[in-house]
């Protein structure tokens, strides 16, 4: 250390009491309080870091130096504390808080990179704009292996203080494959073989690893579904539903190591490319068929899933059930002899979704959701068949909104339990989409003389009440600033008392993954 005085004249660094101080042979030197001197005696200060190294038998050097200017008075205090798990792994969004004590005035927060190959300055790699007192680092960003170190500035009163925080973030799992068997099969009939193959936890001893199946429609931005949640079993059995675009499925792969870190494998049997599996839609003649084929078993075989714990496969065998009726024709092109103004079609599809299939649904959601390891899946398939219960006011009737009323309580109270979690795309498109169809449900039972004036309204106010529930979501998960994405469901007015209920914005997350 040196000491440069204001005259320029240069020494070596020394207390008021004489004590010299900055000098040390390790990778950190401490600066004692109270050692340097006030701004009348010293302009600034020159601490140099001098490395040598032996290694290949001649020695190399090399030095870096800061300048360190003293000043009068007490300064502010930064102090950076992370949000969430101790493991910085890639595939969750990181926040860093900040508190700042002592300042006076206004405060001004710049975030910097110290170290690292992302510069958090750059609002394409964060949540949060550089200049607030909370940094939130995008999902998908960091590196895994890399190191980091992330400073926080604050200035105040002319002054700077900063705190900083160093981390290495976790590695991935790595080098498997996902392969599926048949490549191509039909809906609701076709048992479909899924195994992941080779994979290594990446990061040393992160053992055991998890699979997470999953499908999605061949569409940007369509939602992901779960077909068999994460568990240590890396193959799997399932059927899939009628595709709902272009014919097919996309499959993937989610492999999770012991820290948390994930890889998201998105090609199979070694084709390079998304894993692309063709789907037929069955060969029913046409609803009424599929309907009458299916109600003597569905109770069975879901009720049989229940009792083994298998509630997310119960989950998926509903909800692929309701796809496929959905992509049937009905009895007649005209839907059939109308009963009022509904069909006989539309009554007979009523009754198979609220009086068989949503009672099985709502058995496999428990009260306490947030308990269940499963939760996040259970959330998702529930949310999901709710919404494809509603997709058609017109083929609802008056049984369903019991058990939708209670499938939604439950759902909102996981949502909001925990305000730190991640907001879940999947959960709250399907949650908006189910009060959404709820109410245009009530709507057409109440103008088709179905339901009475009383119960409607009964019916209309808890759903407004939930939807109120829902609209704090908007903030859910989220840091000052952090970008959000809104999900909005239709306006829906009833003749009752002219009740209607507002747009609900629902937060997406444009996740980014790591992709093999």
């Amino acid at each position: 250390c040196r000491a440069v005085a204001l005259s320029g004249a240069s020494g070596p660094c020394v207390s008021d009491a004489g004590l010299p101080f900055g000098a040390g042979t390790s990778g950190t030197l401490m600066v004692p309080a109270g050692t340097m001197k006030s701004p009348s005696g010293v302009g600034y200060y020159v601490f140099t870091l001098n490395v040598t190294s032996a290694a290949g038998g001649s020695p190399l050097k090399s030095s870096a130096a800061t300048k360190v200017w003293p000043t009068d008075g007490a300064l502010h205090q930064v102090a950076i504390f992370n949000s969430g798990d101790s493991n910085f792994v890639p595939n969750v969004k990181r926040t860093l808080a900040s508190t700042v004590t002592g300042a006076v005035g206004a405060v001004a927060y710049q975030w910097t990179t110290v170290e690292g190959d992302v510069d958090v300055t750059l609002i394409q790699y964060t949540l949060t704009p550089a200049t607030t007192d909370t940094l939130v680092i995008k999902p998908g960003v960091l590196t895994g292996g890399h190191a980091y170190t992330i400073r926080l500035t604050a200035t105040a009163g002319g002054k700077q203080a900063f705190d900083q925080v160093s981390f290495v973030v976790k590695k991935q799992p790595r080098g498997g494959t996902l392969y599926i068997s048949p490549a191509s099969g039909t809906a609701t009939s076709t048992s479909f073989g899924l195994e992941a193959r080779a994979w290594e936890p990446g990061e040393d001893g992160a053992l055991p690893l998890e699979y997470q199946f999953e499908y999605r429609a061949p569409v940007t931005n369509s939602p992901i579904v779960i077909l068999v949640p994460f568990s240590q079993s890396s193959d799997a059995v399932s059927l899939l539903p009628p595709p709902t675009s272009g014919g097919s499925w996309q499959l993937r792969l989610r492999v999770r190591n012991a820290v948390g870190a994930e890889t998201l494998q998105t090609e199979c049997n070694g084709v390079m490319g998304t894993c692309s599996v063709p789907v037929a839609t069955p060969s029913y003649v046409n609803a009424s068929h599929f309907m009458a084929e299916t109600t003597a078993t569905v109770v069975t075989d879901v009720t049989t899933m229940l009792s083994s714990g298998s509630n997310v496969a119960a989950q998926n065998y509903i909800n692929l059930l309701l796809q496929t009726l959905h992509s049937l024709p009905t009895q007649s092109p005209n839907g059939g002899r109308r009963l009022l103004a509904l069909t006989v079609d539309q009554v007979a599809a009523a009754a198979y979704k609220c009086g068989t299939l949503l009672p099985l649904l709502a058995a496999t959601l428990p009260s306490n959701l947030a308990a269940d390891p499963e939760a996040l899946s259970l959330a998702q398939g529930a949310a999901s068949g709710l919404a494809l219960v509603y997709t058609v006011a017109e083929e609802t009737n008056d049984d369903c909104t019991p058990h939708a009323s209670t499938m939604l309580s439950t759902i909102l109270a996981y949502i909001s339990a925990n305000p730190l979690a991640e907001a879940d795309a999947t959960v709250l498109t399907g949650t908006s989409a189910a009060l959404s169809g709820m109410m245009a449900s009530i709507e057409v039972l109440y103008n088709e003389g179905i339901v009475t004036q009383a119960r409607a309204q009964t019916a209309m106010a808890d759903a407004l009440a939930k939807l109120a529930l829902l609209k704090p979501v908007v903030g859910f998960g989220l840091a000052v600033g952090e970008a959000v994405q809104t999900v909005e469901s239709t306006k829906i007015a009833t003749d009752t008392q002219r009740m209607s209920a507002s747009v609900t914005q629902a937060r997406r997350v444009g996740r980014a993954e790591a992709v093999l």
